[in-house]
C-alpha cells in the first residue's frame, strides 16, 4: 500500500505539466485547418480533436530534489491515459468501462477503483473552447530563442494571473514549453503531438498481479 501511495503522490505531481499546457493551450502538429493570421498556437488550439495523444519531458521538484519526469497523456473517446516516468517510479493510470487502474510496473501490480478517479482526470483536456476564444485575438510576444544548441521561433503569452509562458517552433510543430515566473523557468520539451490513438495504451499487463485496494 505505500507504494502505491508513492506511486499516487507521483502521478499528482505530474499533473503541474498538465495544467501548465491546459492553461494555454496545445495541439497537434498533424492540422488540417490553418489560418495564417492567427498565432501558431491558436492554429494547434484550433485543430486538436477529441482523440489525443501529447508527450512530454522535463524536470520536476519530486520533494526530495530535482528529477527528470516524462509524461504521456491520451484520450480516445472515454478512454483516459496517463504514464509517468521519473528517475524513480513508473507507473501509469488508466480510465476505461468504467474503472480507474492504477498500475505499477516497478511491482508488476495493478489496483481497479470503481468510476472515474476526478483528481486526476478532470485536467485532462487540452484545451477547452474558452481558452479558445482567450487567445483567437489576443497580443502576442514573438521572438526567437536558441534551446540546446538549436534557433527557435517563439510565441509569448503573458496573463496576470497565470504569469507568461512561452511556445517554441520548428515550423509549425512545438518543440517546447516555457514558464516564466520572475526569474523562475520551467522548460518543457514536447517530444509528441498527435490525434492518432493507439489503442494498446489501454490494455492492462495481463502478466501483471492485481492487488485489492
Amino acid at each position: 500500500m505505500k507504494k502505491l501511495l508513492k506511486i499516487t503522490s507521483i502521478v499528482l505531481i505530474a499533473l503541474v505539466l498538465v495544467i501548465t499546457v491546459a492553461g494555454c493551450g496545445n495541439k497537434g502538429t498533424e492540422n488540417n485547418t490553418k489560418d495564417d493570421s492567427k498565432s501558431k498556437t491558436y492554429n494547434i488550439f484550433n485543430n486538436l480533436k477529441d482523440d489525443y495523444v501529447l508527450s512530454l519531458e522535463g524536470k520536476e521538484d519530486m520533494g526530495n530534489g530535482e528529477e527528470y519526469l516524462s509524461m504521456t497523456m491520451a484520450v480516445k473517446g472515454d478512454n483516459m491515459y496517463m504514464d509517468i516516468k521519473s528517475d524513480s517510479e513508473s507507473a501509469t493510470i488508466v480510465y476505461k468501462d468504467g474503472y480507474t487502474y492504477l498500475i505499477s510496473h516497478d511491482e508488476k501490480m495493478y489496483m481497479v477503483m470503481e468510476g472515474k478517479d476526478d483528481e486526476t482526470f478532470d485536467d485532462m483536456s487540452i484545451f477547452t473552447a474558452e481558452d479558445l476564444d482567450k487567445i483567437k485575438d489576443e497580443e502576442y510576444v514573438s521572438g526567437k530563442e536558441t534551446i540546446e544548441g538549436t534557433e527557435y521561433f517563439y510565441e509569448e503569452y503573458t496573463d496576470e494571473n497565470e504569469g507568461t509562458i512561452r511556445f517554441y517552433y520548428s515550423g509549425d510543430d512545438l518543440k517546447y514549453i516555457k514558464n516564466i515566473d520572475g526569474d523562475d523557468e520551467e522548460l518543457i520539451k514536447v517530444n509528441n503531438i498527435s490525434s492518432k490513438v493507439d489503442d494498446s495504451l489501454f490494455e492492462i499487463p495481463a502478466d501483471y498481479e492485481k492487488i485489492e485496494f
